[in-house]
């Protein structure tokens, strides 16, 4: 009996096919997902609680008289008290960010009992003269390490203009105070840095 050989299948052809397969899969599950309303957890909240880089704690926002404030990031309101501001500073208002964990947050309550909150009102009375912006950035928590990174985020969000929409920031760890102050050596605002034990 004579066998006719039979035609030797190349092995790319089936790691083409397999990986061809694979991503129309893929593609597949994604739109019957997207149809059924399933939006990646990233949009609503923060998975990295804190540590990746791509969910700042404040956004920009504009209305439509074209005003532009910071906002908290909705992802971040797990962590962090709602907080805003605008982005251009009013003349005579002195600008303070206080940074630090669960105490500077105000927990297990909310901001208005924090020392931020206290802060604010405290400054209020003691000088009338001028406008006190006080934002909580204090995070549940979060070490002076978390804070560090937040640190470069709110230098980023005083831009060039840093002289002023900062004015200070009050650091519940001393760990932090220092690199605050390190950080505002390059800005000539060392002087700007409180330190909360």
């Amino acid at each position: 009996m004579n066998k006719s050989p039979t035609p030797k299948k190349k092995p790319w052809i089936n790691a083409l096919v397999a990986m061809g397969s694979l991503v129309i899969s893929i593609t597949v599950l994604e739109g019957v997902l997207a149809l059924a309303g399933v939006r990646p957890l990233s949009l609503s909240e923060d998975p990295y609680v804190g540590f990746a880089t791509g969910q700042p704690l404040f956004i920009k926002k504009t209305d439509v008289e074209g005003r532009a404030w910071y906002e908290t990031n909705p992802v971040k309101l797990t962590h962090f008290n709602l907080q805003s501001f605008p982005i251009k500073k009013a003349a005579g208002t002195y600008r303070i960010f206080t940074l630090g964990g669960s105490t500077t947050y105000g927990h297990p309550y909310r901001d208005p009992t924090s020392y931020s909150g206290w802060l604010r009102e405290i400054l209020t009375e003691a000088d009338s003269s001028r406008k006190f912006e006080v934002i909580n950035c204090g995070g549940i928590s979060y070490a002076s390490y978390r804070e560090a990174q937040l640190v470069e985020e709110l230098s980023e969000c005083a831009g060039s203009e840093a002289q002023r929409r900062l004015d200070a920031m009050v650091a519940q760890h001393p760990d932090l105070a220092g690199q605050l102050r390190e950080l505002f050596a390059t800005m000539s605002m060392a002087d700007a840095v409180a330190e909360q034990s």
